[in-house]
């Protein structure tokens, strides 16, 4: 079974929360980086806007294209600020039919702002499962979640939303979705990063 880890990392401007520049203290890697690490893939596509386009070159050329991975980078449409309009777009065409051409039966959808610490022990049984969404600490949907190719071609478009405008377009069309509880966090805000323990995250610049 082959599968394409697809990191969201656009969607947020200049002005906001660097969420690429996240770190955990522990092991020192961007927070994208731990979630590489632990759901193997087969690729890892990184979907970014142009605005933080630099760092994702730097970061393929000095880390990524040395992870074990065949690591791609894909710019989403944006306008001037950075602000990507339609991740459910994105995520229902262009991965769908990414993962088409290049014969990947599944993919995995993951934002580049979760923070889970130690606590991949959640991860077999994620990735055993056809369709699966991942659940915080805080009980809320994660933005991650596996499903297979042929169920997003077969789902269609969905030109305006949010990843979980995505899934849930997808439940009421009849998936069945196993719930994946973990202690993951959203940290991709200000307000969220209080949340997370105290000295467990830092931006590295």
């Amino acid at each position: 079974m082959t599968r394409a880890l697809i990191l969201m990392a656009g969607g947020y401007p200049q002005s906001a929360l660097p969420k690429h520049l996240l770190t955990d203290a522990v092991t020192g890697k961007h927070l994208f980086e731990t979630i590489i690490d632990n759901i193997p893939s087969d690729v890892v596509w990184v979907v970014h806007n142009k605005i933080f386009q630099g760092f994702w070159n730097g970061w393929y050329y000095s880390t990524g294209k040395d992870s074990g991975r065949v690591v791609s980078l894909f710019l989403d449409t944006q306008n001037s600020l950075g602000n990507v309009h339609n991740p459910s777009l994105w995520v229902t065409s262009g991965a769908a039919s990414l993962a088409m051409n290049h014969q990947m039966d599944e993919v995995v959808i993951a934002p580049i702002d979760l923070y889970f610490g130690m606590d991949f022990n959640w991860v077999d049984k994620f990735l055993k499962a056809k369709h699966a969404v991942v659940m915080k600490a805080d009980g809320g949907f994660s933005g991650m979640f596996k499903t297979t190719t042929n169920l997003l071609l077969t789902n269609g478009q969905l030109t305006h939303g949010s990843i979980g405008d995505v899934t849930a377009r997808m439940i009421q069309r009849g998936t069945e979705f196993e719930v994946i509880k973990t202690k993951g966090l959203d940290v991709g805000t200000e307000q969220n990063l209080q949340i997370a323990p105290k000295g467990s995250i830092v931006i590295k610049r």
